[in-house]
């Protein structure tokens, strides 16, 4: 149980996580019919790769748990 949790918690990151949105996204465009889900999926991957990689959204979150 213990090695799940640890594989689990390591898929939802930031980056993992965008980087699984931007293969879902892609294999959608490319593999299937449901053309906008796949869009969808890679916009939302690289916009929030942008917000998560940016210092002062960053900055922003951390501000409520340093305080």
């Amino acid at each position: 149980m213990f090695l799940v949790k640890k594989f689990l918690s390591r898929l939802f990151l930031p980056l993992p996580l965008c980087c699984e949105l931007l293969v879902a996204g892609i294999l959608l465009l490319w593999l299937s019919k449901r053309q906008r889900l796949g869009k969808s999926l890679v916009s939302m991957g690289v916009l929030l790769l942008l917000l998560l990689s940016n210092a002062q959204i960053g900055d922003l979150l951390l501000l409520p748990l340093e305080s």
